[in-house]
């Protein structure tokens, strides 16, 4: 029987598929069988089979015409977009919202934020925000050298988190802009966490769309007759 060289390395192997070096790497879980076509490969590399087109993504010439017809998988899901950045399901999934997509090794792609309507907007510092009463809040922040964080994730149980419109780090406080009063579902969101703040004794600063009239009055005065571990509903 021929000897065998390592499918890893090309190293002589004997009557194995790894040789000796190799053979202890996959003892450590340096070295995976991909789910996709079963070869062997070191876990900080992507599998051959990655690079190789599959047909749904190769540029081919058309028996009809001499037009050539791209196909490319969709950004979001992976399927076949053909000449878009989308497939059909995630074009009618996300045409009306502006995402945010976190690219990861120019291969992977996840959603970091999405914002209805299409509505988002870009604060002084970069923060993206949904509203333009968050934006002139977030720009005041700014202005006055008040450290801030935009929807930074608040722990309710060690499992469930909630996100807080600001946190003030300086002043262990949240804001949180009450802008939507009609809304029933933003209404029942926003007397959860009401009652989630309540239950952890958290300082919490309200707004309001009317506080928006004189951004700057109104925060500097509400920043200043805040009370501590309580919610604060000055209006």
């Amino acid at each position: 029987m021929a000897a065998k060289t390592c499918v890893i390395c090309g190293a002589p192997s004997g009557m194995y598929i790894f040789c000796k070096t190799c053979n202890k790497l996959k003892d450590e879980g340096k070295i995976v069988k991909c789910d996709k076509c079963s070869k062997w490969h070191l876990i900080d590399k992507k599998c051959e089979c990655i690079h190789e087109a599959p047909a749904s993504s190769v540029t081919k010439e058309s028996t009809n015409t001499n037009i050539k017809e791209t196909h490319i998988p969709c950004l979001l899901c992976g399927k076949d977009a053909k000449d878009k950045h989308f497939c059909p399901s995630c074009y009618s999934k996300y045409k009306d919202h502006s995402i945010i997509v976190k690219i990861d090794n120019c291969i992977d792609a996840t959603i970091e934020e999405k914002y209805a309507d299409g509505q988002r907007y870009t604060c002084k510092d970069g923060h993206v925000v949904r509203s333009k009463s968050e934006k002139d809040i977030d720009n005041f922040l700014f202005d006055h050298n008040i450290a801030h964080a935009y929807e930074k994730k608040f722990d309710v149980d060690g499992i469930e988190t909630i996100k807080p419109d600001f946190y003030l780090p300086t002043l262990d406080l949240y804001i949180e802009h009450w802008g939507y009063e009609n809304s029933g579902k933003y209404n029942k969101e926003k007397e959860y966490k009401l009652k989630v703040y309540r239950e952890k004794k958290t300082t919490i600063i309200c707004t309001y769309e009317s506080d928006m009239e004189d951004t700057e009055f109104n925060l500097k005065r509400k920043l200043d007759n805040y009370k501590e571990n309580e919610i604060n509903f000055l209006k």
